[in-house]
């Protein structure tokens, strides 16, 4: 027996030191293709802190934050979809001051778009000052292969293995809901046009990638003459803002939405609140744009010098930016408790995306141009750095994770917000924990592949690297 024992010690010793070496030597001196797989190297790459210069580092804690405010909205909006015994507790709720900040969650999209318009134009100038030519074919070709494989992964796995992820009584028909969208509907996820016509989606809060991609196909049309008519290019830029916004009033006046979700439980104003104001290109571009000049500012500020603001205007700047903030999410509070205005209803959903992103713009601005030193600190810190690059895999997988961890009951409930927020907790690691899995295999190789499939210099560099080892041997 302990002959037996020793044998199998031996051989589990074999294994594991063939792995390590394997994923070691593997990663240090193979073909850069392979070393695309290797999860020791994706790993360490994925948990390493960068003290880039040139990144602008709070853009990590403000897209962390942003994720977790999402996971938590929805977290909520799954529970009270399922039967509850409190209802008069959930009446009581939906009309008090603490469920505007969850309904509010809906407001992180707008802060993702103003990052994605900043990140666009802060990429592109840096990329022009370095004469890198613009190509627009590789351009676009990069954002399908970033975004696409790991989309393509959720979806397969919405339509193959969700339906045997858990049991219950409630389960076949929550599963069944969120299985039909993507047995209908994966082609218009992958071409990311789900926004338009029938809104039964694949994966349902992948209508912001939707959005976010056709306005980056757009892009073009500002980024290639702001280099040789910035003025034009800005002032043309600041003008579709104005006519995202007046797109947003006039949808809400024509059809007369409220405050919630299409102004009341009818379907079909539900429907049209979502067709026409909620998943519509025109009405979400607006932060979108001011992020496009944000971007602008910042580069013209963090490569051309440092700028100089009256320590009071930056007091009063920072004081506005929190009240605005603060204006957006409790504004819908104030507006529900009153008679319905269509006039102050509409200017509402007009101006309270647009207004939200300036006031995060200039917490952005502020901390890279050394005005917002305290903000900076906690929003650079290392920890957010490492948590956002899975805030993509994070996206695409919590709802799925609530719902297998939500339709599985089999008593109803008491809701409470220390109930829910307790749980929380827990599908946000269990949803990191899936994150980490699915970005190292799956998203991390691709990226590491397509830039040396598209970039010459990485096959260059390979081949020296190749070469060097080859010669050291």
């Amino acid at each position: 027996m302990q002959d037996r024992n020793t044998n199998l010690d031996s051989k589990l010793g074999c294994i594991l030191t063939v792995s390590k070496y394997y994923l070691f030597h593997f990663s240090e001196s193979a073909h850069p293709l392979l070393i695309a797989f290797s999860v020791i190297t994706n790993g360490r790459k994925l948990f390493t802190i960068s003290r880039d210069t040139r990144q602008i580092s709070c853009l990590h804690g403000i897209r962390v934050l942003s994720t977790v405010w999402v996971i938590i909205g929805h977290r909520y909006q799954t529970q009270l979809s399922f039967p509850v015994k409190n209802m008069l507790y959930l009446k009581e709720w939906m009309d008090g001051e603490w469920s505007m900040f969850i309904k509010g969650g809906t407001l992180s999209v707008d802060t993702f778009f103003l990052l994605s318009g900043l990140t666009i134009s802060y990429v592109y100038m840096q990329a022009a000052v370095k004469k890198v030519k613009f190509n627009i074919l590789l351009f676009y070709l990069h954002r399908y292969l970033r975004l696409t494989p790991l989309l393509a992964v959720v979806v397969i796995s919405y339509i193959t293995i969700l339906q045997h992820l858990g049991s219950g009584p409630l389960w076949p028909n929550a599963i069944r809901g969120m299985q039909s969208g993507c047995k209908e509907n994966w082609w218009k996820a992958l071409l990311y046009i789900q926004n338009f016509g029938n809104l039964e989606m694949c994966i349902s809060q992948s209508w912001y990638l939707s959005v976010d991609t056709q306005l980056y196909i757009l892009s073009p049309i500002l980024l290639i003459p702001l280099l040789k008519w910035p003025g034009i290019v800005l002032s043309l830029t600041g003008l579709l803002g104005i006519c995202s916004i007046l797109s947003c009033f006039l949808t809400t006046w024509f059809f007369e939405f409220n405050l919630s979700m299409g102004g009341n439980t009818d379907p079909e104003a539900l429907t049209d609140y979502m067709r026409y104001y909620y998943f519509a290109t025109y009405t979400r571009s607006a932060p979108w744009l001011i992020g496009i000049l944000l971007g602008y500012i910042l580069f013209q500020v963090k490569f051309k010098g440092r700028i100089v603001i009256n320590k009071v205007l930056v007091s009063l700047l920072w004081i506005a930016s929190f009240a605005i903030l603060i204006t957006c999410l409790y504004a819908g509070y104030t507006l529900n408790s009153r008679e319905y205005n269509k006039i102050s209803v509409a200017s509402h959903l007009a101006f309270e995306r647009p207004i939200w992103a300036v006031a995060v713009g200039w917490i952005i601005f502020a901390c890279v141009t050394g005005y917002g030193d305290p903000v900076n600190w906690f929003l650079s810190l290392p920890v957010f750095q490492v948590v956002s690059k899975f805030t993509y895999a994070l996206y695409l997988v919590h709802l799925a994770v609530i719902y297998i961890t939500t339709a599985q009951m089999r008593t109803v409930p008491f809701v409470s917000d220390a109930r829910e927020m307790y749980i929380f907790w827990g599908d946000f690691a269990l949803t990191f924990a899936v994150s980490v899995v699915v970005t190292l295999a799956f998203e991390s190789p691709i990226i590491i592949i397509e830039k040396w499939l598209l970039d010459p210099r990485q096959k260059k560099a390979s081949a020296i690297e190749v070469d060097r080892k080859s010669n050291e041997a």
